[in-house]
């Protein structure tokens, strides 16, 4: 959740842009990806309009199924 939430982060005005630029060219280039254990941490994100704004960023991204691997991790 650290890049969709930086792109919302406002108090670090250089890393915001920083974030919103990689996630522009990112997914030019690469099909960005993202799972149900990353929106469940999402959805604990304290801010109601933060949450909201970064569930419509990721509302395009595919849900890749959840494997061993990444619950092991």
């Amino acid at each position: 959740t650290t890049v969709p939430s930086a792109y919302f982060d406002s108090r670090t005005p250089d890393r915001q842009t920083a974030t919103q630029e990689f996630w522009d060219r990112a997914s030019l280039d690469h099909e960005l990806v993202i799972s149900e254990l990353v929106l469940a941490e999402i959805e604990q994100t304290p801010s109601a309009a933060k949450r909201q704004n970064i569930l419509d960023l990721v509302a395009p991204l595919r849900n890749i199924e959840i494997s061993p691997e990444m619950l092991r991790l």
